[in-house]
């Protein structure tokens, strides 16, 4: 096991800076895809605090889903 994914980690598919899904508004797409929540929001997403959840999904052409 890679050690980022012992401690819950994910990398940005835009960024590569390592995202923290269960404590941060990352956005998830795939099977393991992520996107931070600044490069989500910066490509275009919106995220609704008071609901918990994207109300409009961030572009994610050009991304894969982060498969080693």
């Amino acid at each position: 096991m890679h050690r980022s994914e012992e401690r819950g980690l994910s990398s940005c598919a835009d960024c590569g800076g390592e995202v923290q899904a269960e404590v941060q508004e990352a956005f998830s797409f795939g099977t393991r895809g992520v996107v931070c929540f600044e490069c989500a929001v910066r490509r275009g997403g919106s995220y609704d605090t008071s609901q918990d959840r994207w109300t409009v999904e961030p572009n994610l052409e050009g991304l894969d889903e982060g498969y080693d």
